[in-house]
């Protein structure tokens, strides 16, 4: 039986994007048998990152918020799937689901979460579905997760449009369906910017191994650093070395914009 984490963003337990997943979760129930835990962030001890770095030199244990954190890492680590839950503020994430963005940034450095599934879902009252949705796929990506499909929905117009609701009920259906199929598939992602990642956060614990060690640690001990990905099984050699390249390339501008030397 497949788990599922649910982490909530709203400030409201039960506003909408809770209503919005229940119509993914129906679908999910009659697709499957599933177990399901919700995490609503609003209810939660975590206080605010203190920029310390702790977590990267010396591993999220040594975190001084001493707090809810590894609790949440915790749930984490033992899902298959993780669907991620925000309402549109400023046409971005809310700061409930931003704070857990920021206190998690040593697992874009170490993706903890590889081999697992994600769904993502905003709602919103008019606008900013795209730019939130294009936001949160980056930690999602950092972190190791599939992402196995993305969804909005403007809920005023849900509630009051019928074929504008007819339309995204079929449209919810898909995304469980997607993250359904997501759940029991082999992950082999070898999308370009899945590949090009790899390389620049090799090259980037590589460059800062004095500076943040157990993140360099990390990657040694999973034999990363000799790699050419994460699991080389099925790796496309000419699409991964073109990665590379790109990746070369960009990371010597950021380099040289940054002031580095070496």
């Amino acid at each position: 039986m497949k788990s599922i984490l649910i982490i909530s963003g709203s400030p409201r337990p039960k506003g909408n994007t809770y209503k919005i997943m229940q119509h993914i979760q129906a679908e999910m129930e009659s697709l499957g048998t599933y177990t399901y835990e919700w995490v609503f962030l609003k209810k939660v001890n975590l206080g605010f990152c203190k920029g310390c770095l702790n977590c990267m030199k010396k591993g999220e244990e040594h975190c001084p918020c001493n707090d809810d954190a590894l609790e949440i890492r915790d749930k984490l680590l033992a899902a298959d799937g993780i669907v991620f839950l925000t309402p549109v503020y400023v046409h971005t994430v809310s700061a409930l689901l931003k704070n857990l963005y920021d206190r998690f940034a040593w697992c874009c450095h170490r993706p903890r979460l590889l081999g697992k599934s994600a769904l993502l879902l905003v709602t919103t009252e008019l606008s900013g579905i795209d730019e939130t949705l294009a936001y949160m796929a980056f930690p999602a990506n950092a972190w190791g997760l599939t992402i196995a499909d993305a969804v909005g929905v403007v809920y005023p117009t849900f509630q009051s449009n019928p074929q504008y609701r007819a339309q995204k009920e079929i449209r919810l259906q898909s995304a469980a369906q997607s993250f359904h199929t997501q759940l029991h598939a082999e992950k082999r992602d070898f999308s370009m910017p899945r590949l090009a990642f790899f390389h620049l956060m090799k090259k980037k614990v590589t460059l800062h191994k004095d500076v943040l060690p157990y993140d360099y640690q990390f990657w040694r001990d999973n034999s990363w650093l000799e790699k050419s990905f994460y699991d080389e099984t099925g790796l496309p050699k000419l699409k991964n070395r073109i990665a590379r390249t790109l990746v070369s390339f960009r990371a010597g501008t950021m380099l040289k914009k940054a002031g580095y030397t070496r």
